[in-house]
């Protein structure tokens, strides 16, 4: 398959993919999204979400941590995990740059990653 083949099918994979729902569909900021200024704010809305629920669990994993005396280590860490997840989700996005899929990516880069480091805020808190 040549090359500029290859990457328009992957793009076409790519799409299909980030479109699919992670879940059973529910009435939510997605409904009725068709074009893509309405998927990417869609996948910006559901980034957002899932930010609002790390900010909620970094308290507890905090107050962990400054009993442990390990936090500043913790604020490093999570500091280094905000650099390292914008240069990943920066990595994904780059071969979308200047398209209109690139904030898609981005954005559900984003959010794939962030509910990764909830999690394990959330263990660590406990």
């Amino acid at each position: 398959m040549p090359l500029p083949i290859r990457r328009l099918a992957a793009t076409a994979l790519l799409a299909t993919l980030l479109l699919q729902p992670a879940e059973p569909a529910r009435a939510g900021i997605c409904d009725g999204a068709v074009t893509q200024l309405q998927i990417n704010e869609c996948f910006h809305q559901k980034f957002l979400k899932a930010d609002r629920k790390l900010n909620k669990a970094w308290p507890g994993a905090q107050r962990r941590a400054e009993r442990m005396g390990t936090g500043a280590a913790l604020r490093d860490a999570q500091r280094r995990w905000i650099a390292f997840r914008d240069a990943t989700c920066s990595a994904e996005a780059g071969p979308y740059q200047g398209g209109s899929m690139q904030a898609s990516v981005w954005s559900a880069c984003l959010e794939r990653l962030t509910k990764r480091r909830t999690k394990d805020l959330r263990n660590f808190g406990r």
